[in-house]
């Protein structure tokens, strides 16, 4: 599904012929790459069109994910690969497999490599895989140049922040770790472990604090000496999210009551009364660019109906809203 970014109206959705496991834009090429049962896909987002697809010899990639400048892109798949391939008019190339080394009693039935991101330039790559508790890093030359451990259960999930020197790993126990990343030098750098799982992480317009979202708990950190600074019980759930305003005033967040605007003193504001999620169906909270309107999303695939919706209201101002159904 393709939204337009200024209003979030639905601009075009189509499907795939294979389950598609992860997905990423590529900025350099405006192409969307898919990851599917061992294969990517390139589409172009204009036109819904698939461009072309190829095989990296496994069963199933598990993750994608974009270098932010260049026609770039890697993944991860369950042959305990990360492989980094050029998006080029002729097709997709690959351009280097970077093997992880394969635990004792592995087997090609394994999950495999769990999470690849790129570092902010691109350098470095980050990985996970199922049989570690750990992200390993490795340079251009495909040599380990790290690793990041701390975390006492398996990582899913790697999130940076674009011109921000953090990261939070995110893994299946109740635990996710916020890391201070160094330029260069020693990986083992400052980190700080956070007794819960984390749902949502983001940094204020000015990047001063950070936000972090549990199934019901919301902190503000101060990114300096990352201490909390002020939290609140929000009555959140499995799949809370949140978002800071542009204003640099408010911080929204999906709970079961629907939408709630707070303060940076964590104080509320407002309730929207949108999408309450009993049963956990809310997936997702976005707010455009001009702060002037709020996307909220359900999946309602287990329900009788399974009807998905998602609503746009306006935010220009926490205190009025205005609903609009997109697609139902």
């Amino acid at each position: 599904m393709v939204l337009d970014p200024e209003n979030l109206s639905l601009v075009r959705s189509w499907g795939c012929e294979d389950n598609c496991y992860h997905h990423s834009y590529n900025t350099a090429t405006h192409k969307l790459i898919s990851s599917h049962r061992g294969y990517l896909a390139v589409w172009d987002p204009d036109s819904g069109e698939k461009l072309f697809s190829r095989s990296d010899d496994s069963r199933y990639i598990n993750c994608v994910d974009s270098h932010l400048t260049e026609s770039l892109v890697i993944s991860g798949n369950n042959n305990l690969e990360v492989v980094e391939w050029e998006i080029t008019e002729q097709g997709l190339q690959i351009l280097r497999k970077v093997e992880l080394p394969r635990p004792s009693g592995w087997t090609r039935a394994n999950v495999g490599v769990t999470s690849v991101k790129y570092s902010v330039d691109g350098v470095l790559i980050y990985c996970a895989e199922w049989d570690s508790q750990s992200i390993k890093i490795y340079n251009k030359e495909s040599e380990k140049v790290g690793e990041l451990k701390g975390h006492s259960y398996r990582v899913n999930k790697i999130s940076t922040v674009p011109g921000v020197s953090r990261m939070i790993l995110s893994s299946g126990s109740d635990q996710s770790i916020i890391w201070s990343l160094p330029s260069s030098g020693d990986v083992d750098a400052c980190k700080q472990e956070l007794d819960e799982e984390v749902q949502w992480v983001g940094f204020s317009v000015g990047e001063e604090l950070f936000a972090t979202v549990t199934d019901n708990q919301c902190r503000l950190w101060d990114s300096t000496d990352l201490k909390v600074v002020r939290s609140v019980e929000f009555g959140g759930f499995d799949r809370s999210k949140g978002e800071f305003h542009p204003d640099g005033e408010c911080l929204f967040l999906n709970s079961r009551m629907g939408v709630l605007v707070y303060n940076l003193q964590l104080e509320l504001l407002k309730s929207y009364e949108v999408l309450k999620s009993e049963d956990g169906s809310t997936t997702d909270l976005k707010i455009t660019p001009d702060g002037s309107k709020f996307l909220v999303t359900e999946c309602r695939n287990m329900t009788n109906d399974h009807l998905s919706k998602a609503f746009v209201w306006n935010c220009s101002d926490p205190s009025s809203a205005t609903e609009h159904l997109i697609k139902e």
